[in-house]
């Protein structure tokens, strides 16, 4: 099942509604202006610093999930699936060497993982399982910190 559970819990998808510049969407983080800012630019020097990129646009035929972890005292990490048009996928995660709190650090280990359609569909599943799509998109109380 190889960290397929671990996505149930995704915080970034793919949204065709934003500029390739941008890691988010205006918006999506808060409505709250400075708290969206605080936020997109906290995430943003993360994902930067494991040579991540916006998810659009995505590869023609590519479907992208996200799932970035930053625990204020430990190790940043990201969980990137890569879905592709024939039914299997690629995971890559990624831990960088600072915190999550505070600075990113750099680089200490990547791993990329192949997936089958079987562990795709697996996925997918718990997703709709645990109604993700209707999930909130944030905390306005406490901005999902």
């Amino acid at each position: 099942m190889r960290f397929i559970l671990l996505f149930a819990a995704l915080f970034f998808f793919a949204n065709p509604s934003f500029s390739a510049e941008r890691f988010f969407p205006k918006g999506s983080l808060s409505s709250q202006e400075k708290a969206a800012e605080l936020l997109e630019d906290w995430f943003s020097k993360h994902l930067l610093a494991m040579n991540e990129k916006p998810l659009f646009p995505a590869p023609y035929g590519s479907t992208i999930y996200r799932l970035t972890w930053l625990p204020t005292f430990h190790n940043p990490m990201t969980f990137r699936l890569v879905l592709n048009p024939y039914g299997g996928g690629i995971l890559y995660a990624t831990k960088n060497s600072g915190r999550g709190g505070y600075d990113p650090g750099i680089v200490l280990e990547v791993r990329e993982i192949q997936l089958n359609a079987a562990e795709v569909v697996q996925f997918q599943k718990r997703l709709a399982e645990i109604e993700f799509w209707s999930m909130p998109r944030f905390d306005e109380e406490n901005h999902g910190l």
